[in-house]
């Protein structure tokens, strides 16, 4: 049980931390700052 729970937090943390995910919502949040700016 351990074990599985361990893989599903990995999982988790690789598809919300991969590199493409990350500069997505930092573009995201820059492009929308700008837009408040606007």
């Amino acid at each position: 049980m351990d074990d599985f729970s361990g893989q599903i937090i990995y999982q988790w943390k690789y598809e919300h931390f991969n590199p493409f995910l990350v500069s997505f919502s930092i573009y995201y949040t820059l492009f929308s700052e700008k837009v408040e700016k606007v």
